[in-house]
Order: structure tokens, then C-alpha cells, then sequence
């Protein structure tokens, strides 16, 4: 993940919060302005909360590789979505969009995290399972 702004994303905070700021200041003066400024923003908020979403699917492996690409694969007997870390070669299976399971070499699975509300992840403490 990286860190700090690049100029590509301070045009999009220009884009937003200057268009809110300049529609809301053309419907309704000065409070309008800061209105639509914080409308813009907030516009601008959730389209990143979104797309960052999308871009985590699926939680990091536990070997730490930052990015490390999972061949995901549907497994029909199981009904869920299986993954390997294309790293380390562990072997993930996904229940419900919302559990994050590692595959034992028995075949047990142990949850490891669950998707929050907002969409991201979570571990799951060992003592609560």
C-alpha cells in the first residue's frame, strides 16, 4: 500500500470539492458553497471507500508478501471459493463472501478473518473461535 498523495489524486479532490464549492456557491451563495464543498468531498469519500472495496477481495496472505496474487479456483464439492498465494502456496477457502478460511493439510479450516461491514478485513482472535 502506498503512502501519501500523487498529483492524479489531488486533481480528483480539486474536481470534486471545487465543483461542489462552485455549484452550491451558484444555488446559494456562500453557504451553498461550503455545502456543496462538503457534499463534493463526501461524494469523493465514498467512491474511494468503493473502489477500495473492490481492490480487497481478498485479504493479504499470511506469509506477509505485500500483493502477492491468489489463483482462485470454485470448488463445487465444498461450495466455496478457493484460493492458493501464488507466494507461498497456502491454500485459502472463502464461505459466504465474508469468512477467510486457511486449508489445513488435513483439510480443516481455520478461520483466520472476516469481512466487516465496511467491507474490510478483519482477524479473528484465536480464543473467540
Amino acid at each position: 500500500m502506498r503512502n501519501g498523495w500523487t498529483v492524479f489524486d489531488l486533481l480528483w479532490l480539486v474536481v470534486f470539492v471545487g465543483g461542489g464549492l462552485a455549484i452550491g456557491g451558484r444555488v446559494h451563495g456562500s453557504v451553498g458553497a461550503v455545502v456543496g464543498a462538503c457534499l463534493g468531498f463526501g461524494l469523493l469519500s465514498a467512491l474511494g471507500r468503493l473502489l477500495r472495496q473492490e481492490a480487497e477481495r481478498q485479504p493479504p496472505c499470511q506469509c506477509g508478501v505485500v500483493g502477492s496474487p491468489f489463483k482462485t479456483s470454485h470448488d463445487q464439492k465444498i461450495k466455496m471459493i478457493v484460493s492458493t498465494c501464488s507466494s507461498c502456496g497456502r491454500v485459502y477457502a472463502q464461505q459466504r463472501g465474508s469468512i477467510w478460511n486457511e486449508v489445513l493439510p488435513d483439510g480443516h479450516l481455520t478461520p483466520i478473518m472476516r469481512r466487516t461491514f465496511l467491507g474490510g478485513w478483519k482477524s479473528i482472535e484465536k480464543n473467540s473461535v
